[in-house]
């Protein structure tokens, strides 16, 4: 086991304004942390989320509605992998659940 930085960092997800995106990856993911770093969510993947969100909200303003239902979709699942962070007791949990973290996840979690 890697881990999900150095995994990200040799098979990046390339999900926002890239050719060949790496959606695929999320399953893989999904099933495949465990005691993993809290504080990759909130650095890597919460602003990936944002990011998607944006991106879904232009789309929809755009009448793009399927771009901005694929992107929506692709968010959803990114901030879906919390479950798998916190369903092994994050390694690093004590120091990372710091106020900005925290209201991020809270504001997912409603």
């Amino acid at each position: 086991y890697c881990g999900v930085d150095a995994f990200l960092d040799i098979v990046p997800l390339r999900l926002v304004g890239e050719v060949r995106p790496n959606a695929w990856l999320l399953a893989v993911l999904q099933r495949g942390i465990h005691n993993d770093r809290l504080a990759t969510y909130g650095q890597r993947l919460l602003p990936l989320a944002k990011q998607l969100r944006e991106r879904a909200a232009r789309a929809a303003a755009d009448d793009k509605a399927m771009d901005a239902r694929v992107y929506e979709t692709v968010s959803n699942q990114v901030e879906g992998l919390l479950g798998a962070f916190l369903r092994t007791w994050p390694c690093d949990a004590d120091s990372c659940l710091d106020d900005n973290l925290g209201r991020c996840l809270a504001g997912i979690l409603t």
